[in-house]
């Protein structure tokens, strides 16, 4: 039981990742491949082996087709769905999880409360395990 939950636990960390990049070039090569490392790179923009708060919000907010400093279920939605076909019929649970205040949008306070939820040590940067 355990193992499985700590595999959930990865799994977990490794599908925010997946939210938050959503780059379409990833879904387009080696779909197989080592996606963890690809997702954790692709967000750390500086490669310096971390990925920081802003690196994630520019990331994510790069969703915001209206550039109102949120990120809608329609916006989200068609992001998405331009990574992977898995996604589509799942970006509503996607977005209610990133959602954090229930407030119908993805926004700066929503990314502070998921970053903080995987900076699991508190020090301002997530590293790959």
């Amino acid at each position: 039981l355990i193992p499985a939950f700590s595999s959930l636990c990865n799994y977990r960390t490794m599908f925010i990742y997946a939210i938050l990049i959503l780059l379409p070039a990833l879904a387009l090569s080696d779909p197989l491949g080592d996606l963890e490392t690809k997702l954790f790179n692709a967000l750390d923009a500086d490669k310096n082996g971390q990925i920081t708060r802003s690196e994630l919000e520019i990331v994510f907010l790069s969703f915001d087709a209206n550039k109102d400093g949120s990120v809608t279920l329609a916006e989200f939605s068609s992001a998405v769905d331009n990574v992977d076909p898995l996604f589509v019929g799942h970006e509503s649970v996607l977005f209610n999880d990133l959602d954090t205040n229930s407030d119908s949008s993805v926004n700066k306070a929503d990314i502070d409360a998921t970053f903080a939820a995987i900076d699991t040590n508190s020090n301002g940067s997530i590293s790959q395990a």
